[in-house]
């Protein structure tokens, strides 16, 4: 299953989600894990063409 926009899909699924919430799950990710995922790789592919 490809979730288009994984973080707006949590915020609507928990009214009380917030990345701050969990920060040990984020200082847990795999960049290179991350990246295998498309909606993450187009993300940083537009994020390079800014800089």
């Amino acid at each position: 299953m490809k979730v288009k926009e994984p973080k707006e899909l949590l915020k609507k699924a928990s009214k009380n989600y917030n990345e701050s919430h969990n920060p040990e799950i984020f200082d847990k990710l795999n960049f290179n894990k991350v990246l295998e995922c498309n909606y993450f790789e187009n993300f940083i592919k537009k994020m390079d063409k800014l800089f």
